[in-house]
């Protein structure tokens, strides 16, 4: 079933198709980036003038372009091979700002470009896009495009910042820093304000300035859609080339075709790695993207196949097939590209904010709000002011994302002044409010599940929520039949590990003289010892059965997992006699687990250390606590801690 099918199917007919569309004028777009850049003789310059085109034209940046023409620029080489085009700018009044695009570099055309985008001297591979971003610094202000002051000096610029995150050719002066970052952006790069304090936009409030800026901070949304295209394009081979009668799932693992899940994936993560939230969280989203991207790609593949034969049932040359799949191509990565987007990015913001809530534990209420305007879905309106304390189950089905372009949001109030909604009545509203999600599509929470997209989502089936496959495990399980769909995802998992490089995992047993430990072969190096230590002593001492599991180096992740208790366990060890640094370990500790181990090694007193505790575990959503000091230890619980008075005795420790 096409996707246009699905998102009917899951969103009720009433749901105009064209208001997910990414603009109503794209047909007009595509109809002037033909004729723009017709006057291009060969034919992968004039492909890149018209992607060009329709990019800037798509943005909205500028409404009109400059006048393209060939011209003989000569045979000078600059850089990668000849000078392949060069933006004139219009002087005096009356005088046109022209584009022109040298003959002579036609030979070598894509070889160059090529050669400049891969060794990092270009910030994006389109000749073209480059000199239209020359036209777009000269409109958003040309009288300082005139000026001398335009011929930037590099002095005082970190090179090493800009040529890692821009491009080489950037540091030729301002002009061409502008023009670079110009074109990056509009190619769907973000930067950081090292970079966007650089450009002269910063200095002015044109309406360029600020949506340039903000496309190039992540603020608003540039899509890059023109490389998902060209991936598709890629992809479409694989798919001729293919033989035999059916469509063969195997060709999902075909480079091409993993190129266009990752030009997809791509254009979902533009903001993640913004977003403030653990590297576990970071990497679980992303990878939710990667496989949303490729039962995504799965659905073009497979509905493009049918099209290889002609009426009479023979096969048709690539172009004729390429010509047919192109209403593919504009379904699935125009016309729906944004609202998958739009959603994405508002999941993956939610999710920050969960693990940001899940800190402070029922310590809050979360209250349910609106963006507030005319824009709002009455049904979303309702659930305003909604107010309950984050374990409530309403936050697992109701929390945003609750539909696609959805804007609404939660946020941390005090009880005192917020007092809970009756949970009854959350429920009912809630149930209100996606009345419209008759398949259950957006009863999820992404912070609590660890994903962009729900399992079940218009390229999946109602099954897929419970299969283990979605909860990360490659086996498929018993009651799903290995139908298409189930061995494409199976696949699609597959790739994902091997896209990640993941090495198989192995454990190593220590020894002990009572119980058992074991090291995972991917466990944190720089924990490692401080780790077994603490484990040894839990194992002898209690006989538990421990897995120092996989904790890679830069994430977030609990340490061990207790196979007696049947609980994951992150290993705290102080070494500085202050409340503020078991207030610390206590903070980073609870990311990571709900079960803590604190091996106390300071001398810390333990008025101090009681103090610290309750002031701190008060404000997370940890299970239990256990303290171990001088080889006795004791565990507590969160209601045992933030109890007032709550003390530790050297008494109770054993």
């Amino acid at each position: 079933m096409g996707l246009h099918l699905r998102y009917a199917e899951i969103l009720g007919n009433d749901i105009s198709v064209s208001s997910l569309c990414l603009s109503k004028k794209e047909e007009e777009i595509d109809t002037i980036a033909k004729k723009w850049a017709s006057v291009i003789s060969n034919k992968y310059a004039r492909e890149d003038a018209e992607e060009a085109a329709r990019i800037v034209l798509r943005s909205g940046i500028v409404t009109e372009l400059p006048e393209l023409r060939e011209a003989d620029l000569g045979g000078r080489k600059r850089f990668f091979g000849l000078t392949r085009a060069d933006f004139h700018a219009a002087i005096c009044e009356g005088d046109t700002n022209v584009i022109k695009v040298n003959k002579r570099a036609y030979k070598t055309w894509v070889k160059d470009t090529d050669d400049a985008d891969r060794g990092g001297w270009h910030a994006q591979r389109n000749t073209i896009l480059h000199e239209l971003g020359h036209y777009i610094d000269f409109c958003n202000d040309p009288d300082f495009f005139r000026s001398v002051e335009h011929e930037w000096s590099l002095d005082n610029v970190d090179k090493k910042i800009v040529k890692k995150q821009l491009s080489e050719y950037s540091l030729t002066n301002r002009a061409e820093f502008e023009a670079e970052l110009n074109s990056a952006i509009l190619s769907g790069k973000v930067f950081s304000e090292d970079i966007l304090s650089l450009s002269h936009m910063k200095q002015t409030k044109t309406s360029i300035a600020k949506q340039l800026l903000d496309y190039g901070s992540g603020k608003n949304v540039c899509l890059p859609s023109e490389e998902v295209s060209k991936s598709f394009k890629d992809a479409m081979k694989v798919v001729f080339n293919q033989k035999g009668g059916s469509f063969s799932i195997d060709i999902m693992a075909d480079s091409k075709v993993q190129n266009l899940i990752e030009a997809h994936t791509d254009v979902l993560n533009r903001n993640i790695q913004r977003l403030e939230m653990s590297d576990t969280m970071r990497k679980r989203l992303t990878r939710s993207n990667y496989i949303f991207s490729g039962m995504k790609t799965f659905h073009e593949l497979n509905e493009a196949f049918p099209s290889l034969l002609d009426s009479n049932g023979n096969r048709k040359t690539f172009e004729a097939f390429l010509n047919d799949v192109r209403k593919i191509d504009k379904t699935y990565n125009s016309n729906y590209l944004r609202a998958e987007y739009n959603f994405v990015q508002s999941s993956a913001e939610m999710a920050a904010k969960w693990e940001r809530f899940s800190e402070d534990g029922d310590r809050y209420n979360l209250q349910y709000r609106t963006a507030n305007d005319d824009k709002v879905r009455p049904e979303h309106a309702a659930l305003n002011g909604v107010t309950l304390p984050p374990s409530d189950p309403f936050w697992e089905e109701y929390y945003p994302p609750n539909g696609w372009n959805c804007r609404c949001t939660v946020v941390q109030v005090r009880k005192s002044k917020h007092p809970a909604t009756p949970h009854e009545e959350a429920m009912a509203l809630g149930e209100e409010a996606l009345q419209r999600d008759t398949k259950g599509i957006f009863h999820f929470n992404p912070g609590k599940q660890n994903k962009t997209v729900p399992d079940y989502n218009p390229y999946t089936i109602r099954r897929c929520r419970d299969c283990d496959i979605a909860k990360g495990k490659i086996k498929l399980a018993r009651f799903v039949p290995e139908n298409e769909l189930c061995s494409a995802c199976k696949l699609i998992h597959s790739c994902w590990a091997k896209v990640k490089e993941e090495t198989p995992e192995t454990f190593t047993e220590c020894e002990t003289s009572n119980g058992k430990l074991r090291v995972s072969s991917k466990h944190g190096k720089t924990e490692k010892k401080e780790n077994v230590r603490v484990g040894r002593y839990l194992a002898e001492k209690h006989g538990y059965e421990i897995d120092l599991i996989a904790n890679p180096q830069n994430e977030t992740s609990a340490d061990s997992f207790n196979k007696t208790l049947g609980i994951e366990q992150e290993y705290k060890v102080n070494a500085t006699p202050t409340g503020n640094s078991i207030d610390n370990l206590i903070r980073k500790g609870a990311k990571q687990a709900h079960d803590l181990v604190l091996f106390v090694d300071s001398g810390i007193s333990l008025d101090e250390l009681s103090n610290a505790l309750n002031n701190r575990v008060r404000r997370t959503n940890l299970k239990t606590v256990m303290v171990v000091i001088n080889g006795m230890d004791k565990t507590y619980t969160y209601d045992e801690i933030t109890a007032n008075g709550f003390k530790i005795r050297q008494a109770d420790l054993k």
